[in-house]
Order: C-alpha cells, then sequence, then structure tokens
C-alpha cells in the first residue's frame, strides 16, 4: 500500500507538471462546459499525451453540440480519422450488451436473478458448486466471482453475489447464455435490437470486411502503429466495432430512454454495488447494470471506459440533463484525455475513477516515459524524486519496476542515452538486483557500447547464473556465436546496433545483435530447417536484407524470407 499511494503521488505531480491550468477549486459548475477553440485544444492534447487518432462527440440537451474528428488512423500510414472511421471499442460493449440483455429481460427471455446454469451449464467452471449462484444480474454488475479474464483454468475470485471484481469473463457466459435462449449469434440479435433501431450502421461485435478501409490501427503507449485487432469470434464484453456517432446515438438513447420501457430503465440505472465513497467530493462510486455511477451530491453521472490494451474510449452522460460525451481513439493513451474532455464538455470535474480502471504502474510508467522523452535535462524531471541533497532515486517514491520498463519504453523509442543515464540510476538504487544490471546491460548495448553492455551481464549472471538470454547475449557481443545460418549487413558503418529478427527468434529485436567483422555487421544464427521471414534492426529501425532479393508481403508488413534446408 505504501508503494501504490508513492505511485499515485508520482502520477499526480506528473499531472500537475504537465497540465495546463484550469481555473477555480472543484465544484459542478465553476468551469463552463466549453472551451474557445476545441478545434485547437484537443490536438494539442493528444500530442501532449502521444494519441495518434481520436474521434469525440459532446452532447447537451440530448443532441450533438460538437463533433470532433483528429488525428490519423495511422501514424504510418498517415490516413485521416473521419466520421466513418472504425475503432475497436473495448469494454464499451459492456453497456451495448448489458442494454440488449434489458431487452430480453422486458420480452420474458431471460431472468435477471435466475442462477445461469439453469440456462447453460458452464463447462469449465463444474468443479465449481458456487458457480451455479451467478446471475445474469450478478455478471452485469460485475459481482459474480469470475476474473477479468483467465490465464489458466477459470476459477471463482469469490462466492457470487459477495464482492466486486470487473470480469469480461463473466460476460462471456452470459452471452453463451443468450446465444442458446435466443438461437442466434450475438451479432445477429444486436443487429436486430440494438443497432438497426438506432441506427447504427457501421458497428458490430465482430469484423466485417467493410470496416477494413476505414479501420483506425492500435498504437502503443510509445506511440508506435501495431496490427489491428480483427476478432471473427463475438465476445459482449469486448469485441464491439463501432464509429463514435454511432455510439453516441446509443448513449443519447439511454438518456431519451428509447428502447426499453420506463420499469425497464429503472432498473437500468438504479445503482446496484456501492464501491467506494469521496466524502471530500460528497461523491460515491457505485455499479449499476452494465455502467459505472459517479454520484456527486445530488446528481448521478454513468460512465465506462474502453481499455483493449492499445485501443482505448470513455463515455460518460447524465440523464437527467441530457448531457454528456463518448470518445474513441486508437492508442494505449486515451483514457489521459477523460478529465479534459468532461471539463470541456460538461464543466465539471469527475471523480478520481482512473485509479479504479487503470494499473497506477503503467500511469507511472507512461508519464515517467513522456515527462523524460522530451527532455534535454533528465535531473530536472527526476528532482522530485531523487533522495534530498543526492543524485540517487529516492526508491519510495520511484519503485524499481516503474524505472525498470519505462528505461526499457525509452529504449524502444531510440533514447538510448537518455534511458542509459535512467537505468544507472536505477542499479545504483538496486545494486544487487539481477534485473537491474541486465536492464542496464541492454541500454549500453543499444547504446553502442557492447563492451559495457558485457560487463553489466556478466554481473547479472553473477547474482542470478540461470537469468534467461543474458549468456547468450555475452557470446554474441563478443563475437563467439556460431550457427548454421550466417546472416550479413555490409551498409551502415556508423549505426550503433544492428540486430536481426524474425520468425526465428520471435520477432526479437534485442536477443540476436550483429557485431563488426571485416567491414560488416553479422550474425551467426543456428535456425532448424524451413522458410522463415526476418528483418536486420538498425538502431530501432526495421530494414529489409538489401541482399537478398526474396521478400513478402504479409499482414500489412513487408519482409525478407529465407529458406534453410
Amino acid at each position: 500500500m505504501k508503494q501504490l499511494a508513492a505511485l499515485m503521488q508520482f502520477i499526480f505531480l506528473l499531472i500537475v507538471s504537465h497540465a495546463a491550468p484550469l481555473s477555480g477549486q472543484a465544484s459542478l459548475t465553476d468551469i463552463p462546459p466549453t472551451v474557445s477553440n476545441p478545434d485547437k485544444e484537443i490536438p494539442e492534447l493528444m500530442a501532449q499525451y502521444r494519441i495518434p487518432g481520436a474521434a469525440v462527440e459532446f452532447i447537451r440537451a440530448g443532441e450533438i453540440a460538437y463533433s470532433g474528428l483528429f488525428g490519423v488512423r495511422s501514424i504510418d500510414t498517415r490516413g485521416p480519422v473521419d466520421e466513418s472511421t472504425v475503432f475497436a471499442s473495448a469494454d464499451l460493449s459492456k453497456p451495448v450488451f448489458a442494454f440488449l440483455v434489458m431487452k430480453l429481460a422486458e420480452a420474458g427471455t431471460i431472468d435477471l436473478d435466475m442462477p445461469l446454469y439453469a440456462y447453460l451449464e458452464n463447462r469449465a467452471l463444474a468443479s465449481q458448486e458456487l458457480y451455479k449462484l451467478i446471475t445474469a444480474r450478478m455478471v452485469l454488475t460485475h459481482t459474480s466471482g469470475l476474473p477479468v479474464w483467465r490465464s489458466g483454468p477459470l476459477n471463482l475470485q469469490f462466492t457470487p453475489g459477495q464482492g466486486f471484481q470487473y470480469s469480461s469473463e463473466g460476460f462471456l457466459y452470459l452471452m453463451q447464455v443468450v446465444e442458446k435462449l435466443t438461437g442466434k449469434p450475438l451479432d445477429e440479435l444486436a443487429g436486430e435490437l440494438v443497432f438497426k433501431p438506432l441506427g447504427m450502421s457501421h458497428s458490430g461485435f465482430v469484423w466485417q470486411d467493410k470496416f477494413d478501409k476505414d479501420m483506425a490501427y492500435a498504437h502503443d503507449y510509445l506511440g508506435r502503429a501495431l496490427p489491428g485487432f480483427r476478432s471473427v469470434n463475438a465476445h459482449a464484453g469486448v469485441s464491439l466495432y463501432t464509429t463514435c456517432s454511432d455510439y453516441a446515438r446509443f448513449v443519447m438513447a439511454l438518456m431519451d430512454r428509447k428502447g426499453l420501457k420506463e420499469e425497464g430503465f429503472k432498473a437500468f440505472f438504479d445503482p446496484q454495488m456501492d464501491l467506494l465513497e469521496i466524502p471530500e467530493m460528497n461523491g460515491k462510486i457505485s455499479w449499476a447494470l452494465g455502467l459505472g455511477v459517479q454520484q456527486i451530491g445530488d446528481r448521478r453521472l454513468y460512465w465506462h471506459w474502453g481499455d483493449f490494451g492499445n485501443y482505448t474510449s470513455y463515455l460518460i452522460f447524465d440523464p437527467e440533463t441530457r448531457e454528456g460525451l463518448v470518445y474513441l481513439t486508437n492508442s494505449s493513451n486515451g483514457l489521459d484525455l477523460s478529465d479534459d474532455f468532461i471539463r470541456m464538455s460538461m464543466g465539471i470535474r469527475q471523480l478520481p475513477v482512473r485509479g479504479l480502471i487503470q494499473d497506477p504502474v503503467e500511469q507511472a510508467v507512461a508519464g515517467l516515459v513522456s515527462s523524460l522523452n522530451g527532455a534535454e535535462d533528465l535531473s530536472k524531471v527526476l528532482l522530485p524524486f531523487l533522495k534530498q541533497g543526492k543524485e540517487a532515486l529516492d526508491t519510495e517514491k520511484l519503485p524499481f519496476e516503474v524505472v525498470s520498463r519505462a528505461g526499457n519504453g525509452l529504449l524502444d523509442l531510440g533514447r538510448t542515452q537518455t534511458a542509459r543515464k535512467l537505468l544507472k540510476l536505477n542499479l545504483q538504487a538496486h545494486p544487487e538486483n539481477p534485473a537491474a544490471w541486465r536492464d542496464f546491460g541492454f541500454a549500453c548495448m543499444l547504446d553502442g557500447d557492447p563492451a559495457e553492455a558485457v560487463q553489466a551481464f556478466k554481473r547479472t549472471l553473477e547474482l542470478q547464473p540461470d537469468y534467461p538470454e543474458v549468456d547468450g547475449l555475452i557470446g554474441r557481443l563478443t563475437g563467439k556465436a556460431a550457427g548454421n545460418t550466417l546472416f550479413r549487413l555490409n551498409d551502415y558503418p556508423n549505426a550503433r546496433f544492428v540486430a536481426v529478427a524474425g520468425e526465428f527468434n520471435q520477432w526479437n529485436a534485442r536477443s540476436l545483435p550483429c557485431v563488426r567483422e571485416n567491414g560488416s555487421w553479422v550474425c551467426p544464427v543456428d535456425i532448424k530447417p524451413g522458410t522463415y521471414l526476418y528483418k536486420f534492426v538498425v538502431d530501432g529501425v526495421w530494414v529489409l536484407d538489401p541482399d537478398n532479393e526474396r521478400s513478402v508481403h504479409s499482414d500489412h508488413y513487408h519482409n525478407s524470407q529465407i529458406e534453410i534446408k
């Protein structure tokens, strides 16, 4: 708990040191629900948080008051975000599915309080008798006892109905029940009950070919483009593809109470589970059927986030005043926009829900990388986190894991010298931690200092003799590696670091470093017979083998190809 508090303090310091100042203090009326120029402010915020593309809809009086389309679908191809851009909305799937379940409940197809096993047994839970207590209501309020995701056998985390655990696994089970009861797959059912009635013509719970030309590609917290998420199997908790305008239609339908009877909407909106009291803001966080609830004084706001790793999204609305917003992004950093967008659209400050929906370590890592990436003076950024009067990290304020992950993130961005300085500070703070020596070794290696890297890797093995990868790297960096295949790159004499990566090493850009030999970069690798795709990595840039005429376009990538006999 002490380290968690320190992390939250760290995140707060980063936020206040980089955020634009806001007038007034926390209240519902002291910030005008408009900005003089959102078309200017929003791109500035996106640049600050490294978000390539976003679509946003501000809703007032039940109507669209502002539509914004910003940035690009992919940082690589630069296609602009437009009104047809389709995003993976991730967890924003859950409110749509909850609405669908409520329609089925009104029709008598499903009873929210009937144990789900009475409709469909769950074989993955068959050995756990308590699972027979799980109901649809428990799934929609995340009180089923099921985990977020399974990482092995599916196990209950607690007795159903006796706790709160955000769970996508629960939504998957309920989806299977719904499909059995209706005899229809989720995407077809959602089309009939939700998408078509609400005019959501660019939405679906499975990937459709028509989405391809409008797809927003994912980007990680470093701003790098990644392959898009194309799910051919529906998942009620995470697989919704949609446009921002389509999802805004859904939110406005909830505001206008369309699609359910009055009793149905009352059941849908009534808080079912209290999670957290926030006395200093006269607030409370609760959960309703598929939506989170922020109670601020007498005002009740409904909210949800979407986070599929590298796609993030958010919605919040007040059904009484009929105002709110929804936005979708193609970035892992997209949730950083929520507080600013709520200020701009609704003139309020939401309750501190970020800690409920984001790992504080991830927030701290992203904040540190963002701060250091553009910094000329490392010491100025780190000053609040150094021991008083010393050039040493205060490990209570800046734990090992945060610095380690931030340093490796900077290495991935090509900021090798900044990463090397940061990871050396981490090493000095944790001299007996083999991972600290490993990290510093990687920084030296990528910074073009193989001799120093070898010394760091040797110390890693002294502290932990079986440390993965390190022993092999020492042999490679000292020219002692052998293999049945020799990769050779004759160009780039001034490069600091060159490696080969491909299907034969799971595309790991660090595990097969090249060494200089007679004017070329060479890397011997022992590879089993077969055909493989590969590339060279030159100071973080992936390049084809210029001396190999065989290349293949695959999954939107262009790679060299080699056959090993």
